[in-house]
């Protein structure tokens, strides 16, 4: 919003639109621009190929980092190190750790993304520091192994009292690992991929922590934390019970038979 009752869409290779004039319709490819006459019947129609529109608040140009990015996080060892976000369309953007540092140019979306080096496994929290018009610094980032635990109920399934875990009270009290790191990402339904997630962020393994997070991916994480001897970082993605399909890409369903119907139908 403009602070006088108008809003704005970014959309990708379309340019800047009036919300108060254009009506977003559909969540699948294609999507559609519906312009209303005052009476409601359409008087005009946009078709944008690309799907991933945003919300873009004039003036609001701070940069920004999805929520997978945070303080306490492990980045992945021996392997080019992207860092992505959003600012303003054109702005600047730094990205320093350690020695490295490394610059892009937001596009005309204000997406920018910069890859620094492979890096050692590293177990001494460094600063990860984000600057463009404003300065974003994530503390305590280490290095080492990082491991997506994604599924339905049995990656799910949490370290808790009552869920059957083999000497559960000794297992939490135990779970004290400071260079493990935790993150789990929150029940969200969207019809596409989508670029941020919701999560509260990532911890440190401890008695306090552990208990709700993956009973799986903790025991999996902590064997390779004593074997390997690095920072492991588990990334806890899942939901018991969610049909296959919601697994599934909306391309990969459109193929088939029984779901063509369905999806061309939500499109």
């Amino acid at each position: 919003s403009d602070g006088q009752g108008s809003i704005t869409l970014r959309v990708p290779d379309q340019g800047v639109l009036s919300a108060v004039d254009w009506l977003v319709i559909g969540r699948l490819p294609y999507k559609y621009l519906y312009r209303y006459n005052v009476d409601g019947t359409i008087r005009s129609l946009r078709e944008v190929e690309d799907m991933d529109w945003e919300i873009a608040a004039p003036g609001h140009a701070d940069v920004r980092l999805p929520q997978i990015f945070g303080d306490h996080m492990v980045l992945q060892r021996e392997k080019p190190i992207p860092v992505w976000g959003w600012a303003e369309p054109g702005e600047e953007v730094s990205v320093s750790l350690g020695e490295q540092n490394k610059e892009a140019e937001a596009d005309a979306d204000g997406r920018w993304q910069v890859k620094l080096d492979a890096l050692k496994a590293n177990s001494d929290g460094q600063t990860l520091t984000v600057s463009g018009k404003n300065k974003i610094e994530l503390k305590e980032v280490l290095v080492g192994e990082v491991w997506i635990c994604s599924g339905q109920s049995n990656m799910e399934w949490p370290l808790y009292e009552g869920a059957k875990i083999l000497n559960y009270d000794q297992e939490v009290a135990a779970a004290n690992y400071p260079n493990i790191r935790l993150i789990q990402v929150d029940h969200t339904m969207k019809n596409l991929p989508v670029r941020d997630v919701n999560s509260v962020g990532w911890k440190e393994c401890s008695p306090e922590n552990i208990i709700g997070f993956s009973a799986v991916a903790y025991f999996f994480g902590r064997d390779l934390h004593k074997n390997l001897n690095i920072p492991i970082g588990l990334i806890q993605s899942t939901w018991g019970g969610t049909p296959v399909e919601a697994w599934t890409s909306a391309a990969s369903l459109r193929e088939t038979p029984d779901f063509s119907k369905i999806i061309y139908a939500l499109q």
